[in-house]
């Protein structure tokens, strides 16, 4: 594994955490760091040979843009390609 990434268990466990506070206190903020950690999980090396995993990780990247940034999930799904 690349050292510069800390281990998986702990990003998903973190990511957790924030997806729970966010229920409770949703706010755009929050919501861009989920998606960052989506971004992190889903280039994360160990992801590599979860393949399920990373795909879904990616794709809620974008939707948790969205909620950052108030705007729809497919207006950056189009600005991506």
């Amino acid at each position: 594994m690349q050292e510069d990434y800390p281990r998986l268990e702990p990003l998903l466990a973190s990511l957790l955490k924030m997806l729970s506070t966010y229920s409770s206190n949703p706010q755009p903020t929050l919501a861009k760091m989920i998606s960052r950690q989506f971004e992190i999980i889903a280039s994360h090396p160990e992801a590599e040979e979860l393949t399920l995993l990373k795909n879904v990780s990616k794709r809620l990247q974008v939707d948790w843009i969205a909620k950052g940034t108030g705007a729809l999930p497919c207006e950056f799904t189009r600005s991506m390609h």
